[in-house]
């Protein structure tokens, strides 16, 4: 077919941000408590990884973050020290050991 439908494989801003993390280290990650603007750290010295189209943080021996790309909103830090993830309702910071300036 010549002129059929073209399939839309185009990724969100979100996607594309997620996807060049991949191996990023990380010095610690946290999840906000929406009602109380609190942090509370979930894991320290882990590591972001794409695995079948899912991104898995996982700290030491443990996963303690895993869900689709393409169900992630991401953004990065104004100071590019890391980068938040909201899924499912929850809002998580991933800091990178390192800024983005100095990869």
């Amino acid at each position: 077919m010549l002129f059929g439908k073209k399939k839309n494989n185009a990724l969100s801003e979100s996607a594309k941000l997620i996807l060049s993390r991949h191996g990023r280290q990380i010095k610690y990650m946290t999840r906000r408590d929406s009602t109380s603007n609190n942090e509370t750290i979930i894991g320290k010295e882990g590591i972001l990884n794409i695995v079948e189209n899912e991104l898995v943080i996982s700290c030491g021996n443990d996963i303690i973050f895993r869900a689709p790309v393409n169900d992630i909103r991401a953004y990065e830090l104004m100071n590019l020290s890391g980068i938040n993830l909201v899924y499912d309702g929850q809002s998580y910071v991933a800091y990178y050991t390192k800024g983005i300036e100095n990869k």
